[in-house]
Order: C-alpha cells, then sequence, then structure tokens
C-alpha cells in the first residue's frame, strides 16, 4: 500500500488525484449537512485530512522535499497545514472588509478561499515537481502485526476510562490505562514485544492517551487560561470576524482567534470539541518529534525514555491541555529544533521553513516566542564565542589540565561552528526579533508587548533586593513546600534526583566525547540549564510563566541529558570500582532505568498515591477533588445567568469563577476573603462543591505561589435572594 504519511512522494497525477478527491469529498460533505443529510463523523473527519493534512504535503512537493521519512515529513505537513489557516485567516480579517465582505469568517468565504488556495498550490506543485516518482511503501501486515494491534487499541481505552469516569465516577479503566503505559515502557527497556521500528508508534500513543485522558474530562472545557482562549475564540465564531483591537494578549494569538474558529466553521464540530480533541491531537505530535530529535543525536533507547520522561511531568498532560495556543505553539517550537540540527536540507528549503514556522510560533503564543528570543540571542552569543580562536584555546588548555585531555573538542570545534551559522545566523535572530515586536505591538493594544516590559522592569528592580528569595522566587518557594507522607518524600527525592541528572548530562555533553550532540543543540542546552538556574534564584522571572510550564518548555532540549547523566554515573561509579563497562551492564541498566522512571511516572501520574490510599492530586484518578472540573448541571447554571439582560457583576470562588470567564469577561468576578467587598447589586453563583461542601475557595495570599482556602460559603449568602437552582448550581441576587 502507497505510504499516506510520505504522499509527498507520490506520482504526480496520483497525488493530484487524491488531492482533488478529497476536495470534492469535503465540498460534498457540506452540502449533505447544508440539506440536513447528515452523516454522523463524515464531515468532521474529511475536514480533519483536509485542514491538518493536504495544504502542507503540497507545500513540501512545491519545496520539492522529499524522503524526509514518516515522522518529519508528518511533522513538516502539520506544521505547513495550521500555518496556511492562521494565515488565511488572517489574510480574509485584513483584506475582505474593503471588498464590503462583513463576514469574512463564515462558512462560504472561507470554504472558497480554501479551495481556491488548495486549487493554486496544486497547479503550482504540478508545475515544480512533475517529474518526481519514487514512493515508498507500508507493508499491510505490519498493520496486523500483533504490536500494532497492542498499542493502537490503548487510545480506545483511554476515550472510555473517560467516559466511565464522567458518567459513573469510576476510575477503574482509568488505572488500567495506567498499568498498562508502565508495561509499555517496560517492554521497551526490557527489550520484549515492541521491535525498534515501533518505538515511534509507541511514543504517539502514550501521548496521545494521555492527553485524551484528561482533555476529555466533563462535557466542557477546564482549566484556567482555555476559558479566556474560548471566549475569545468564540467572539470571532459569533462576530464572523477577528476584532485586532481588543485589549487582551490571549487576542493577539492566531492559533486562537483563527485556527479554531476555522476549523469548527468547516468541520462542522462544536469549537468546545475543537479545543478538547483537536487541540490535543495536534499536540500529541510534540513528543514524537522530540523523539526524532533525540534519535536523531544518541540512540534507540535513550530517545524513547528521554521522550517518555518528557510525557511523565503532569504539565504534559494536565496544565497543556487547558493552554491550547501553547499547544499550538509547541508544535512550531519542536519544529523550529528539528529544523535546526538538520543537516540534509538545501540551505534555502530549510531557511525558508525556519522563517515560516518562526513567524508561525511568534503569533501562536506571546510567552515562548520570548522565551525563544532568549534562547537564540544566548545560543548565538556561545556559537560565537566558540569560533573565537583564543577563547578555544584558553577553554581547552584550562579543560585539559582538570581533566586529561578527555575534554570533548567537538563542542569548540570551529569547523562545526560554521553549520551552526547556518541555522542560527545574525539575520535570522534579527528578523525573529523584528517580528515579534512588530506583531505585539500591533495587535490587540499592545497587550501582549506591555506584558512582557512590565515583567522586565519588575526583574530588574527587585533582582538585586530579592535575589534568592523565596518569596520572590518561585523555584525556591516550589521546593520549600514541606511533604506530609513517606510516599511524597520519595516523590521530591526522584525529582531532585531528575536535575542532578540533567546536571551531570550536561556537564558529560561539555567534556566527554560520549555523544555528539549538533553544536547548535549543545549551546541551546546549556541555555536552558541556565534558564533553570534563573528560575531558582532571579525574582519574579518563574512566576511570570509558571515554574512548571518553564521546566517543561527547557526538557525540549534537557530531557535526554537525565538519562546519559544516569548512564555516566553508574559508568563511573563502575570503574570507581575496578570494573571493566561492558555492553551487558548498559543493557542491564537500561533495564533499571525503565524501571525508574515507571516509577516517577506512576507517582506523577497519581497512580501509587490512588493504590496507596492516599490523596490524590490526579482530575483523572480523584473523583472527589476540588479543581475548575465542571458538570453539566453548572454549565447549564452559568448558560442560564448569562441568559438574564443585564450587566450585574457575578461572583463565584477561584474554580467557578472560571467556568464564567468563558461566558463574558467583564462581568465575571472572584470572591474576596471580606464578604462585605461584594456589591450588593450583583449575583453569587455557587457550584456543585460549594452546595455540598457550604465552602467556597478564595485566594488568601499573594506572591509568587500564592494560597487558596476554604471559607465557609453561608456568611456570602445570607440575605440574599435565591433565584436559580438545578441541583448542581444555585444563583442569588
Amino acid at each position: 500500500m502507497k505510504n499516506f504519511f510520505q504522499m509527498n512522494d507520490w506520482n504526480i497525477k496520483t497525488f493530484l488525484r487524491f488531492i482533488l478527491a478529497i476536495q470534492f469529498a469535503m465540498w460534498g460533505s457540506i452540502g449533505l449537512d447544508t440539506f440536513g443529510l447528515q452523516i454522523p463523523i463524515l464531515r468532521p473527519f474529511i475536514a480533519f485530512i483536509y485542514l491538518i493534512f493536504i495544504p502542507g504535503f503540497i507545500i513540501l512537493r512545491i519545496l520539492k522535499i522529499h524522503k524526509l521519512g514518516n515522522v518529519e515529513t508528518l511533522l513538516y505537513v502539520v506544521g505547513l497545514s495550521i500555518s496556511s489557516l492562521m494565515f488565511i485567516g488572517l489574510f480574509m480579517n485584513s483584506v475582505f472588509f474593503y471588498f464590503n465582505i462583513s463576514r469574512p469568517i463564515s462558512l462560504m468565504p472561507l470554504i472558497i478561499i480554501l479551495s481556491v488556495y488548495v486549487l493554486m498550490l496544486c497547479i503550482l506543485s504540478y508545475v515544480r515537481d512533475k517529474d518526481f516518482n519514487k514512493h515508498t511503501y507500508i507493508d499491510t501486515k505490519q498493520i496486523l502485526y500483533s504490536p500494532t494491534l497492542f498499542l493502537t487499541t490503548i487510545p480506545f481505552l483511554s476515550i472510555f476510562g473517560t467516559f466511565l469516569f464522567n458518567f459513573y465516577h469510576s476510575n477503574i479503566i482509568q488505572i488500567i490505562l495506567i498499568a498498562i503505559i508502565a508495561l509499555v515502557v517496560l517492554l521497551v527497556g526490557f527489550d520484549i514485544f515492541i521491535p525498534k521500528n515501533m518505538y515511534t508508534l509507541a511514543i504517539f500513543i502514550i501521548s496521545v492517551s494521555l492527553l485524551l485522558n484528561t482533555s476529555l474530562l466533563s462535557s466542557y472545557i477546564w482549566g484556567w487560561d482555555i476559558q479566556i482562549e474560548y471566549y475569545t475564540s468564540n467572539l470571532v465564531l459569533s462576530n464572523f470576524y477577528w476584532d485586532t483591537k481588543i485589549p487582551s494578549a490571549v487576542n493577539g494569538m492566531l492559533s486562537i482567534v483563527m485556527f479554531s474558529p476555522i476549523f469548527s466553521i468547516i468541520s462542522g464540530i462544536k469549537l468546545i470539541w475543537v479545543f478538547k480533541i483537536i487541540y490535543p491531537l495536534i499536540f500529541s505530535l510534540v513528543p514524537v518529534g522530540l523523539y526524532r530529535v533525540f534519535q536523531k543525536q544518541t540512540n534507540d533507547k535513550i530517545a524513547f525514555f528521554a521522550a517518555f520522561f518528557f510525557m511523565s511531568i503532569n504539565t504534559f498532560y494536565i496544565e497543556m491541555n487547558a493552554l491550547a495556543r501553547q499547544q499550538t505553539a509547541e508544535i512550531f517550537f519542536v519544529l523550529l529544533i528539528l529544523l535546526i540540527i538538520e543537516r540534509n536540507l538545501e540551505k534555502s528549503k530549510r531557511s525558508f521553513l525556519l522563517i515560516v514556522f518562526g513567524i508561525s510560533l511568534i503569533v501562536s503564543h506571546y510567552a515562548i516566542s520570548y522565551i525563544f528570543i532568549g534562547m537564540l540571542i544566548m545560543a548565538y552569543l556561545l556559537l560565537l564565542l566558540s569560533e573565537n580562536h583564543d577563547i578555544q584555546k584558553l577553554i581547552n588548555n584550562l579543560y585539559s589540565k582538570f581533566y586529561m585531555n578527555k575534554l570533548n573538542k567537538f563542542a569548540f570545534n570551529p569547523v562545526q561552528s560554521k553549520l551552526a551559522e547556518k541555522s542560527i545566523s545574525s539575520i535570522y535572530l534579527l528578523l525573529f526579533v523584528v517580528f515579534t515586536l512588530t506583531w505585539y505591538i500591533n495587535i490587540s493594544s499592545s497587550s501582549a508587548f506591555e506584558s512582557i516590559i512590565y515583567i522586565g522592569k519588575h526583574i530588574t528592580t527587585t533582582i538585586f533586593s530579592e535575589f534568592l528569595n523565596p518569596e520572590s522566587v518561585q523555584g525556591l518557594e516550589v521546593m520549600g513546600i514541606k511533604t506530609s507522607t513517606p510516599l511524597q518524600y520519595i516523590h521530591m527525592i526522584m525529582n531532585y534526583l531528575n536535575q542532578i541528572f540533567i546536571i551531570i548530562g550536561v556537564f558529560v555533553l561539555l567534556l566527554f566525547k560520549d555523544f555528539k550532540f549538533e553544536k547548535e543543540y549543545t549551546a541551546f542546552s546549556v541555555v536552558d540549564l541556565t534558564i533553570l538556574f534563573a528560575a531558582m534564584s532571579v525574582p519574579l522571572f518563574a512566576s511570570s510563566l509558571n515554574i512548571s510550564r518553564l521546566y517543561h518548555i527547557t526538557l525540549f532540549f534537557l530531557a535526554p541529558f537525565t538519562i546519559i547523566g544516569i548512564i555516566k554515573l553508574f559508568k563511573i561509579l563502575h570503574k570507581r570500582l575496578g570494573n571493566e563497562w561492558t555492553d551487558e551492564n548498559t543493557i542491564k541498566l537500561i533495564k533499571l532505568i525503565s524501571i525508574y522512571f515507571v516509577m516517577f511516572f506512576l507517582y506523577q501520574i497519581g497512580f501509587i498515591y490512588q493504590i496507596a490510599g492516599e490523596k490524590s492530586n490526579s482530575i483523572s484518578l480523584n473523583a472527589t477533588m476540588d479543581y475548575p472540573l465542571f458538570n453539566e448541571q453548572e454549565i447549564q447554571g452559568a448558560k442560564w445567568l448569562y441568559g438574564i439582560k443585564g450587566t450585574n457583576i457575578i461572583y463565584a470562588d477561584d474554580y467557578r469563577y472560571l467556568l464564567l470567564e468563558s461566558f463574558n469577561l467583564t462581568q465575571s468576578n472572584k470572591f474576596k476573603p471580606d464578604f462585605n467587598l461584594i456589591s450588593k447589586n450583583s449575583y453569587i453563583f455557587l457550584g456543585t462543591w460549594n452546595i455540598l461542601k457550604k465552602e467556597i475557595i478564595v485566594r488568601t495570599k499573594g506572591g509568587v505561589i500564592g494560597a487558596r482556602e476554604y471559607i465557609n460559603s453561608e456568611d456570602f449568602i445570607n440575605y440574599r435572594n435565591k433565584i436559580y437552582a438545578n441541583g448542581g448550581t444555585q444563583i442569588y441576587s
């Protein structure tokens, strides 16, 4: 069977026939829905292929990029397709008003422009690449191969598990799912059942299963930032255009104001499910991309465990599921990393992709864009220093004295640094910075630009007075959180060990010849280690993004050094005992590493706490936990409340307030600990937890972490009139 994942390598006629067939199928499915002849799943399925794959495949064909392999091809295709959707939407929103088209972001204009865009790309691809015909095939026997069948059933278990959890409050399938994922990792570590050519599939299956396991909780969006993202995206969907002047940093992100509304309109999928299904499906490719980045520079096993470690941190499957714009941005981030270490693409083609994905990153998420700018500048300076012959000679002489000529010459090789210039040039750096500032200054009343100026000013004014102060440095405050049980203490020790392994791994990279990472990757890794140090010392640095998310971003480069650090540490200890390190020792160590990371994963996801009967902070295992996770009664109560005409402020506690934000940002407000501060001409919204427990959660402490506590809710509703109740929601006026 011809390989769909490398469709850009097909014969041009077969390729164009397939593209046109999808185009006609897209028109047909929309036509059927228009006439009321809806076929379940048909239109969303065709739209997913049409929007997420087709533009990217054609662009690769136009660029004459072939023979990349399944992973790189798939990642570049998805990245180029998402970029196409965002910038087509931007073009339509900017240009159509000049032609008196008041609803640019609506079905007919979108399908016409997208169809014209695809057809024009098809013509251009035929002119540019009609002679290429070296397609690859997929062995259909592999589909029925027992490891393939075993792995591909795991995501369905994830979906079924969330269904039981949502409607029957049973976590038994969730527990089985986690145990099976742990089993997959052990099978890889012990070289049983799962062959090396299926490691990529295993990474994708684990990724998508973990993400769907949390994103599908509740029938509504849950979490913090995603409520504002949904509200902002829904404004575009309701108004049929994007108002660029709304002063909100989220409003300046095309990943929210263009991608999700366009996908919802074309596919017919409700916006909520675009956030709950489509974004996680796309984001699940990030660990796959990282696996390929790590694999190119280490080996299959290290790459697998590094990618699994990246996914094990609960930021990946909890926080990221509530940050749609960051999910999109991280696709472009991993694509940029792939391109930075790529050596087989022609310079012009790689430069084009670097610019496209760089600009796409900028319009997807401001925080990652600013962090990437910092990384680029520091990495570029490190590469410049590595080219200086006097500095090279000085460093080599100093290190040779201490490490007996075991210094990794590769790290400071001027020949390699010339290759680095092809990926990170002063022109690219300048272009990235200029476009970032231009976009953020001119969009959404400069909200994203002003926020970084405020953070920078705040850091510079407190860096000396608050340096290493736990009350101002989020990393230190997190480290200072006390454990209350032996299991929590073990979990904390494992987290500290991981940081030690990372530090050892980076020093191994710089001082020894064990692994040959690309020079650019080395520079970025040193920069990311510096960023982690800053998170533990510089006031307000980590808290501006959140320490967990900052750590998550640095693992894009640092994850493999956890495994490398472990391997080097064991080798050193083994030699200290007078023993020679053999291949058999490596095999045994890999088994031990797989057990260690499985244990760490089980701690992170709350499995061990759940089994031990301790309080678990896992939202997918603990049905009794209070969290911004909303049931149908609360959703209906919020809809009813916003159906009432008026502009009165609506008060809710710190979690239920988030639900109200997704309906209206201007009317919702949080409770204050002092109920006398609540306006009399206002509404009070109580959710299921508030009613059952007779308490509300409020923020009682500021600072870099903050603190919340529960207080009695009856004081807030005294002398108030109950105007609505449905068993899970009460509203007072």
